[in-house]
C-alpha cells in the first residue's frame, strides 16, 4: 500500500491466499464503503463482485471445492476514515511531530481492520502469516508488525518497507506507524538463544536518557 500523507489518501492491493473448508461459489470479504475497489483479479482475469455497505461478495466462475488452495487480489484506493479520538475511534490518525514531520498511525480494534485494508474482518480471525509492504515519503519511514526484511527505494520519492509476520495475527493488530523514526537495537539472551530487540523512536525524542529507558525494557519481562 502507498500512503499519500499530504492528501490523506491510500492506494494499493491485498493478496488473499486461502484454503476452502467447504464447496462454494460465492465468498465475502470486507472493506469500508468509502474506499473504492478498482478491480479483483482471479486466475489472471477480473472477477465480478457486488457490495452491500462494507461487505463485498465475489462470484467465482466455477465452484471452489473443499480442500482447494487458491488466491485472488483486491486493488483499492481512497481517503480512509480519520480517527476522531484514537485509539477509541478507529481509522487513520494524521498528525505531525514537533519538527513538522508526518506522524501517522492506524487504530482499528473496535471499528475493524477493513476501515483501511480489505480482509475477512472478524476479531477472532487470524491469518497464519503476512507480508506488510507500505510505501511512504522518503523523509519518513514505516514501522509495522513482524521483522523488517527489505527497504525498497522507489522512483517517485517514496520508500517501501516490507515487514514479514511469520506467526498468526489478528487483522485489527496489523498496524502502520509512519514517522521520522530513528532505530537502534540490542541482543537479549533468550531461553533458546539470542533474540533481536529493536527500538524505533521519534527523532525528537532521541536523547541519551530516552535510550537508557528503552534499554531497560528487556529486564522488565
Amino acid at each position: 500500500m502507498k500512503v499519500d500523507v499530504d492528501n490523506k489518501f491510500i492506494s494499493g492491493s491485498n493478496l488473499f491466499r486461502f484454503k476452502a473448508t467447504e464447496d462454494f461459489e460465492r465468498l465475502q470479504f470486507d472493506l469500508f464503503a468509502n474506499l473504492k475497489i478498482n478491480k479483483v483479479i482471479y486466475q489472471g482475469k477480473e472477477l465480478s463482485f457486488t457490495r452491500e455497505y462494507n461487505a463485498v461478495f465475489l462470484n467465482f466462475p466455477t465452484k471452489i471445492t473443499k480442500g482447494t488452495q487458491s488466491e485472488f487480489t483486491v486493488y483499492y484506493e481512497g481517503h480512509p476514515t480519520e480517527a476522531a479520538r484514537a485509539p477509541w475511534d478507529g481509522g487513520f490518525d494524521w498528525k505531525k511531530d514537533s519538527n513538522g514531520k508526518p506522524w501517522v498511525a492506524t487504530a482499528c480494534q473496535g471499528m475493524g481492520a477493513s476501515v483501511w485494508w480489505p480482509n475477512k474482518d472478524h476479531q477472532y480471525d487470524e491469518v497464519d502469516s503476512m507480508m506488510i509492504s507500505i510505501a511512504v515519503p522518503k523523509e519518513v519511514m514505516n514501522v509495522s508488525n513482524g521483522r523488517l526484511v527489505k527497504v525498497e527505494k522507489m522512483k517517485d520519492g517514496y520508500n517501501k518497507y516490507h515487514w514479514k509476520v511469520a506467526n498468526p495475527i489478528n487483522n485489527y493488530n496489523v498496524a502502520i506507524n509512519i514517522g521520522d523514526y530513528i532505530h537502534f537495537q540490542e541482543k537479549y539472551k533468550g531461553e533458546k538463544g539470542p533474540l533481536d530487540v529493536d527500538y524505533y523512536i521519534l527523532r525528537e525524542n532521541d536523547k541519551t536518557e530516552k535510550r537508557l529507558i528503552f534499554k531497560k525494557m528487556p529486564d522488565r519481562r
